[in-house]
């Protein structure tokens, strides 16, 4: 049977982990409640700008939050707050990169300007265990499958296979750009893939990745299909350049599986916009141009649906087209729940509150310091600052609007925040 491969698949943070953060934060004033004034939430979230800046260390921090909440009556013990944050140190999703260096050369690539020839130390992983992942999704920066190890061998394969020796429950999933399958037999500890595409014709695919190796994808596809991963997403980033392509591309998708629905069933196809991110986040005519581009996309699926009836229940069980019409702009929430849950662990051990947020000044821990744990559980509660959007890329992010994000589900998890 197989298995939708969405963004919100992606992020497994359960309502359950996210209601337990919500309530220790409004517990501890980082978050607006009507139990506690806003003066005192804002004076919190300033402690903890100063904790991820490095002004204060974090046990200083406890104490001033704990200051805070002695001015409404609230007495809470620095100690009984470090508890607390031990309680929650858990995360959805932890996505690792293992390497910023890359074999292709996408025009539309958000981590262009930040590649450095970096590869993870392993260590940083045995050290981020403790946050608990309930999945770990090897992606980058660059191409995962090109990532070498501290003795500079292609050691792809062995870095999944010491995930799964040392998170034994967790899920292992990874994105390629398909160019490379590293040997061993690693993949029978992937729970899932990404496998990106982006174009249906050997020129557009050229011309999007800067080089010819189309027909090399398409084969490495079909071989990663017929392997042991039971779960395949396919992406389809588009633009105004490859739009007119997608049809097309569900349709070379549909065909290369057909006559093997064993295998047909294992793969989905995901169709998201390469919305760039400037500066100051998402912006808002960006959002609209692509809005307008998903609903054309959308009508030319439905116009070759009609043709090619025995697509129907493949577009409709293993596509997301139909919510294309819903990448558009509109009210952009007041707080963030990814950050309450997802990880961006860096090559250079450095972690990160969401995958807009991967520059110096937003990094909420650095696993290369001695006392990791401390490290952790300062990135839990500093997560707050992220949650409550105090940053110029929260404040302008229009990512509410995707299909599938964590805004859309909020009155489910806490009702009325």
């Amino acid at each position: 049977m197989h298995r939708k491969l969405t963004s919100a698949g992606q992020m497994r943070c359960e309502y359950e982990l996210w209601s337990r953060k919500l309530s220790i934060g409004r517990t501890l004033g980082l978050v607006p409640t009507s139990d506690i004034s806003l003066d005192i939430v804002r004076d919190n979230l300033v402690h903890l700008e100063f904790l991820r800046d490095d002004r204060i260390d974090y046990a200083e921090a406890l104490e001033l939050i704990s200051e805070s909440l002695a001015r409404e009556n609230v007495n809470i013990p620095s100690a009984a707050i470090d508890d607390m944050i031990k309680t929650v140190l858990q995360i959805g999703m932890l996505e690792i990169h293992p390497s910023d260096v890359c074999n292709l050369d996408c025009y539309f690539c958000s981590f262009k300007e930040r590649r450095k020839r970096i590869f993870l130390n392993p260590d940083m992983i045995m050290k981020s265990r403790r946050l608990r992942p309930r999945v770990v999704w090897l992606s980058g920066g660059g191409e995962p499958t090109v990532y070498r190890g501290p003795k500079k061998a292609r050691d792809f394969g062995k870095l999944v296979l010491y995930i799964r020796d040392i998170l034994p429950s967790t899920e292992i999933a990874f994105a390629t750009n398909g160019v490379e399958i590293p040997p061993g037999n690693w993949q029978c500890e992937i729970d899932w893939m990404r496998f990106s595409f982006d174009a249906a014709s050997p020129e557009t695919y050229a011309h999007l990745k800067g080089r010819d190796v189309f027909d090399v994808v398409r084969q490495n596809l079909r071989t990663y299909v017929m392997g042991p991963v039971p779960y395949i997403g396919v992406g389809f980033l588009f633009t105004e350049e490859n739009m007119n392509e997608v049809a097309e591309f569900l349709s070379m998708m549909f065909d290369m599986f057909q006559d093997q629905s064993d295998l047909l069933n294992k793969v989905n196809v995901l169709l998201r916009p390469a919305l760039p991110a400037g500066k100051d986040g998402w912006a808002e005519e960006s959002v609209r141009s692509i809005h307008k581009i998903s609903l054309s996309v959308q009508k030319k699926i439905e116009a070759m649906r009609s043709k090619k009836p025995r697509m129907g229940e493949f577009l409709e069980e293993q596509t997301n087209y139909k919510a294309l019409g819903s990448y558009g702009p509109g009210l952009p929430s007041e707080f963030c729940l990814v950050p309450l849950g997802y990880r961006v662990l860096r090559g250079d051990g450095t972690l990160y509150p969401c995958i807009l947020h991967v520059d110096a000044s937003s990094m909420v821990a650095d696993l290369n310091k001695q006392d990791s744990f401390v490290e952790l559980k300062k990135e839990e509660i500093v997560s707050f600052i992220y949650y409550n959007k105090r940053s110029a890329l929260c404040k302008n992010c229009l990512m509410s609007q995707h299909p599938y994000n964590a805004h859309r589900i909020y009155a489910e998890v806490c009702g009325e925040i």
